[in-house]
């Protein structure tokens, strides 16, 4: 059984679950998350519950033995370890408990031993970067699994059902880039923004932002736009039609100054999308890499990335491939 959340909302966590269940690698659902949107695979098999709050999703869990069957193993899905206190209170009976935080950096607001006693309470915690590995094993975690959250997808090939606005703009194109992320300033949307909107770059961008607003960030990225045709911003679109306009995209960029893995940077290399990505996480084998250290410095960068990427870093790493489990912790 797996607890987080489907979409909406888009995110890490929720795009994640979904994999997991359109792949049917877990059981259940457990979603924590209400929206009269939700996104349930078609291909799911397995039992899905959303769920209204702490009190239903206290009751539910102590009675899970109870409601599904068959259940050796429950993963717990958040993006910070302000949610580790849910998984405290929940019986673990004799099921083992999983952990995985999607935040590119961990710093717990509880006391140091608070923390190591809610942290024991999980069998196998998954790290999806050294400095998440770091956290892990400094609050005494035993079984750390350096793992990524990706689950491949494949490249969507019709547009009947993306969304409208979407499809007419991919459409209509004659070339485009992408960069997507929350609408916080540690994703640098503004580099890429005022990149497009000095001229210096033929063709299009589209911009996807999703999750929780930072207003004042959205305004400057509106205002740096100014109205140029060539940037498009798109607010809380569905993954289905984010990975369709990705496929059909000439790149992605992913310039953040903080970052855990990058699901898109993955999708992009595996549809055959080149991509630029920042170097402060591990990146999926095929990205070419940079150092986000200042917006001239990413410019540099990013026009050796179109004219002349030999000149550039390509991620190599194996292990950062695909996530699954291993079947002896889940027996």
């Amino acid at each position: 059984m797996v607890v987080g959340g489907l979409p909406n909302p888009i995110g890490g966590v929720t795009s994640f679950i979904y994999r997991l269940a359109e792949n049917n690698m877990v059981d259940f659902v457990v979603d924590l998350y209400p929206s009269d949107k939700k996104m349930i695979p078609s291909a799911f098999k397995g039992g899905y519950i959303g769920l209204r709050g702490f009190l239903h999703f206290w009751f539910i869990s102590c009675f899970s033995g109870l409601l599904v069957k068959n259940i050796s193993a429950v993963h717990f899905n958040f993006s910070k370890p302000i949610s580790l206190i849910l998984p405290f209170f929940i019986p673990k009976r004799n099921v083992r408990f999983f952990l995985m935080l999607h935040h590119g950096r961990l710093k717990s607001p509880y006391p140091r031993f608070i923390t190591r006693v809610f942290l024991s309470r999980f069998d196998v915690v998954y790290a999806l970067s050294s400095s998440q590995m770091q956290f892990y094993l400094r609050n005494g975690c035993k079984r750390v699994v350096n793992t990524t959250s990706y689950i491949p997808s494949p490249a969507p090939s019709g547009g009947d059902k993306v969304d409208p606005e979407v499809l007419s703009k991919v459409e209509s194109s004659l070339g485009y880039g992408v960069v997507s992320g929350y609408c916080k300033e540690i994703y640098n949307h503004h580099w890429v923004v005022d990149l497009y909107a000095s001229g210096k770059v033929e063709g299009e961008l589209f911009v996807f932002l999703y999750g929780k607003f930072d207003e004042e960030y959205y305004s400057l990225l509106k205002k740096i736009a100014g109205g140029n045709k060539n940037v498009t911003i798109f607010v809380d679109k569905d993954e289905g039609a984010f990975n369709y306009a990705l496929a059909k995209s000439m790149f992605y960029l992913r310039p953040n100054f903080r970052d855990s893995f990058g699901i898109a940077v993955a999708d992009a290399v595996s549809f055959g999308v080149p991509v630029l990505a920042s170097d402060v996480c591990g990146r999926y084998p095929g990205a070419y890499l940079f150092k986000a250290i200042s917006y001239e410095s990413f410019v540099i960068d990013f026009f050796k990335f179109r004219f002349s990427p030999e000149e550039l870093e390509v991620s190599s790493d194996e292990g950062l491939g695909c996530f699954k489990y291993d079947k002896e912790d889940c027996s």
